[in-house]
């Protein structure tokens, strides 16, 4: 990659990461907004049995403060270009060792199988193949 490239590639990236948060941050408003309404219906609810509403209007509190937690989102921060190639490439790297196992242990798994098979054919009469 050009230079030109490759902050082009960074960029893009970045900015994919920002609209991820801001989709993830409106997750959070849209369940916390859901739970305030479910806590309004809860708070005019008559004829609940005794408990049974302070322990929901409880529930929903507690769950407005830690499932709607925005506080542990961060904007991402946009990695000057050299940190980024180097992210890259590494990922490219451990990318391909990883998918190259793999695909050794698979094919030595195949190989068992395919031997297993063989074995299996040549076990039975010659007319019940």
């Amino acid at each position: 990659m050009t230079p030109q490239q490759r902050d082009a590639a960074a960029y893009a990236e970045w900015n994919i990461r920002v609209g991820e948060f801001y989709i993830q941050i409106a997750d959070k408003r849209a369940q916390a907004d859901r739970y305030r309404g479910m806590r309004a219906r809860v708070e005019r609810w008559a004829g609940a049995p005794e408990g049974l509403k302070e322990f929901m209007l409880q529930q929903l509190d507690t769950s407005l403060e830690f499932d709607c937690d925005e506080t542990y989102y961060t904007p991402p921060k946009r990695l000057d270009l050299a940190q980024w190639y180097r992210g890259e490439v590494h990922r490219a790297v451990s990318s391909l060792e990883y998918h190259g196992k793999e695909r050794a242990t698979e094919i030595a798994r195949t190989a068992e199988r395919n031997a297993w098979l063989a074995q299996l054919w040549a076990s039975l009469p010659p007319g019940d193949k």
